[in-house]
């Protein structure tokens, strides 16, 4: 007997149709699908930080028929794409894991970079299989909203070393290791 496929190791092995004790699907119930996104949203739609981290809650639908969702996240990236913020869930808050809405709160902190950040979505099944909405499929084939509008006063100016300093200036590591001290 071989094996025909192996679900991840998390929930299935499907041998040639036999069901498995543990978890009980057959081959053909065989959890190799990603979840569906059949809807998202998000609120607000644009947040001011200059004063302060502000929320943003997220809201997915996702539906995945065998083992359901094992966690959703929700992932908005800066215009510049060197910062993101995310949240992620494990609960629905409104119906199960095989349909369900999953929602989170991202907090948006201060002094991250200005102007519209956008939206990704990632969802996993309790088998491991993944799947990944990126901003343009979420806006041209979900038609969801993606453009979070962030205002605030960017850092975008990495740490400045004004000092630097080590001692001992010499030191002799013939006979094995020595210790050197650094100051910033």
């Amino acid at each position: 007997m071989s094996i025909d496929s192996v679900c991840r190791g998390v929930v299935c092995v499907c041998l040639l149709g036999l069901a498995n004790v543990a978890s009980g699907p057959t081959e053909a119930e065989c959890d190799t699908s990603f979840p569906q996104l059949v809807g998202f949203d998000f609120s607000p739609a644009s947040v001011d930080v200059t004063a302060g981290p502000e929320t943003v809650t997220c809201n997915m639908a996702l539906t995945d028929t065998l083992t359901g969702v094992g966690e959703a996240l929700c992932l908005f990236r800066a215009p510049g794409v060197t910062q993101t913020v995310a949240c992620s869930t494990d609960t629905p808050s409104v119906g199960d894991r095989n349909d369900g809405t999953f929602s989170c709160t991202i907090d948006v902190p201060p002094n991250v970079e200005s102007g519209v950040w956008r939206a990704w979505i990632e969802a996993v099944d309790l088998a491991g299989n993944v799947i990944i909405v990126t901003d343009f499929e979420l806006e041209f084939i979900y038609m969801a909203p993606v453009d979070l509008t962030v205002a605030s006063i960017p850092d975008v100016a990495a740490p400045e070393l004004t000092a630097f300093d080590f001692s001992p200036k010499a030191t002799d590591v013939s006979s094995g290791p020595a210790e050197i001290t650094c100051s910033m």
